[in-house]
């Protein structure tokens, strides 16, 4: 992962107007900026998102007058520019035009840049020649060199860095010094008012004894917040946790904590285990004894740990980040999903081999009584594989016309549009617009039938399947004897829940995906979680839903664990909707399960 910022420069010494124009684009784009203070003939605009986006650079520049300029690098991959005179545009440049997709051989002449026409620009001493070969080298070198010979003042940083409080040592720059637009205020108001409500639900839920823990973990000033990832420990009524932390080196291992009653913030620290850094999965084995660890973020390993001993037993490299761990039946091999391939590692040791899925696999379940594994073909088919031969047992597709008419979904979406300002004409078409897209298995957020989780009950007998229109439970037996390639009708379905959010100041209608499930066996139920900040069980006798525990200040669960003795309720979420840069801290919360499912309410 590489560096990203943008920033627009105009050459004038007129704070006032540019801050006019930011504040009209502003508006009409529901953005946000942050201005720096006139320096050395420049004033700089930094965009949120980290400056990508051209269009918000170019809507600045056509309400100046004279010379803006727009210089950026994305990802560490692509250094790019573009100059405007008077809001028309005179140069571009960038450095992979093909970096997105195929580029027009016309549109690639357009961004080879013109140095030329910047030499009014250049301090003296520099030429246009001195400017060329700023465009030599890396992305990296390029937006730096580029910068420092037309003297732009603050150009290697992002609206984020300085949100975060990571201002260049510049003179006449600091963080008192830089203006956002719009105004804060309304906005600091708003998220102080639903942190205190949060707060007060959170009060209240620990009062009656449904939330027993509550851990927010935060890396202030940092890129990344660190992300919980959680499962079942190896007694009956604890967790073992691991913080995913992006700002650490990946070679730096992470602690291992376990979490149990009385529960309290910061867990106990497991003796002599430091996973792998960077961890994205875990998984224990059925019998508690063993850990899996995947690994992501430059680190792309997997580690299997033996947690009685203290120990760990095995540590194979994987193609890229690891997207899934378990183990098979009995827990006689760890498995781990990468790249397509799963790997599998014998517990009692043996070599290791890799079973080939379908290329674009990203999540498996193993049986846990058959040496048989499920995992999706594609977005929305499943692949049923024999762990031993590599034979592909069954492929099952859904029928054409399995999809999910979301009404819940569609009626959101017809009230964001109309909160807009939609007129009731068009309104009646963007309803027929919906209808169609539905039909055709489409929802807000992705198709309805594409795969998000997969996980057997403990008995082997149902499999289930979650997917952006929400869950369905198949007869195991029934789906071995499909005839056809076409999945059999689901035993039970319940559509995912939707929901507006907002998301980089848009609002945003979204349903799904179902992301995780486990089976909770004594009470035959379905636990999981989904995008809209739920946690949710199925009765599997039934086909009732009801919520489990709603924590407040909803976000996108990804991932929920039961303690083995399925007392308690583990997960790990960020209020909100924003990407990973977003500041606001994850929390990991532990609920009283058994309190919430035998008190016949939810939360």
């Amino acid at each position: 992962m590489g560096l990203s910022f943008g920033s627009v420069h105009f050459r004038t010494g007129n704070s006032a107007g540019v801050r006019a124009a930011a504040e009209a684009v502003a508006k009409a784009r529901r953005t946000k900026f942050l201005l720096a203070p006139a320096r050395g003939g420049w004033v700089t605009v930094y965009p949120k998102d980290a400056g990508q986006d051209e269009a918000v650079a170019e809507a600045l520049a056509k309400k100046a007058k004279g010379d803006v300029l727009y210089v950026g690098l994305h990802d560490s991959d692509v250094f790019f520019y573009a100059a405007w005179c008077d809001g028309k545009k005179v140069d571009a440049y960038n450095s992979c035009p093909d970096y997105f997709g195929d580029v027009a051989s016309a549109a690639k002449r357009r961004l080879r840049g013109k140095p030329a026409a910047l030499v009014h620009l250049l301090p003296a001493g520099v030429t246009a020649d001195d400017l060329r070969s700023a465009l030599e080298g890396d992305p990296y070198a390029q937006a730096t060199d580029f910068a420092r010979r037309l003297g732009l003042p603050g150009a290697g940083v992002s609206y984020e860095d300085l949100m975060r409080g990571d201002v260049p040592e510049e003179p006449g720059l600091d963080r008192d010094s830089l203006v956002h637009v719009p105004d804060l205020g309304p906005e600091l108001r708003r998220l102080a008012e639903a942190a205190a409500r949060a707060d007060s639900e959170r009060q209240r839920l620990r009062a009656e004894g449904l939330l027993l823990l509550d851990e927010p973990r935060s890396a202030v000033g940092r890129m990344f917040q660190p992300q919980p990832l959680v499962c079942a420990g190896s007694g009956s009524a604890e967790f073992l946790c691991a913080w995913s932390d992006y700002n650490v080196d990946p070679t730096d291992p992470a602690p291992l904590l376990q979490y149990a009653t009385p529960f309290a913030s910061g867990g106990t620290p497991v003796s002599a285990l430091g996973i792998g850094g960077r961890p994205s999965v875990l998984a224990t084995s059925p019998d508690g004894r063993h850990l899996a660890v995947g690994c992501a973020g430059g680190n792309w390993t997997v580690e299997l740990w033996d947690l009685h001993e203290r120990r760990r037993v095995a540590h194979v490299p994987q193609e890229r980040a690891v997207r899934a761990v378990g183990f098979s039946a009995g827990g006689r091999d760890l498995l781990s999903l990468s790249e397509g391939v799963l790997t599998v590692v014998p517990v009692g040791g043996g070599p290791t081999r890799g079973l080939p899925l379908h290329r674009h696999a990203v999540r498996f379940t193993a049986h846990p009584r058959e040496r048989l594994v499920v995992s999706n073909e594609g977005q929305d088919a499943i692949r049923v594989t024999d762990l031993d031969s590599g034979e592909v047992v069954k492929t099952l597709s859904p029928p054409e016309d399995l999809i999910w008419v979301n009404e819940g979904a569609l009626q959101i979406v017809l009230e964001v549009a109309q909160t807009s300002g939609a007129k009731a004409a068009d309104l009646r078409v963007h309803e027929q617009y919906m209808r169609e897209a539905m039909k055709a298995g489409m929802l807000p957020g992705g198709p309805s039938n594409q795969l998000s989780a997969l996980a057997f009950t403990a008995d082997g007998t149902r499999l289930l399947a979650g997917t952006y229109g929400g869950v369905r439970v198949y007869d195991w037996q029934a789906l071995l004897k499909a005839p056809g390639g076409e999945l059999p009708p689901a035993r039970f379905e319940a559509g995912a829940i939707a929901f507006v959010h907002e998301f980089r100041g848009n609002v945003m209608p979204s349903t799904g995906p179902v992301y995780c499930f486990v089976h909770d066996q004594r009470n035959d139920r379905a636990v999981y979680c989904e995008n809209a900040g739920v946690v949710r069980s199925l009765d599997l006798k039934e086909g009732t839903v009801r919520d489990v525990a709603r924590p407040p200040g909803p976000g996108s669960i990804v991932e929920i664990a039961l303690s083995r003795d399925a007392t308690l309720l583990a997960f790990g979420y960020r209020p909100g909707y924003e990407d990973s840069s977003d500041p606001t801290p994850y929390r990991l919360q532990v609920w009283d399960y058994a309190r919430i499912v035998g008190s016949g309410t939810g939360s």
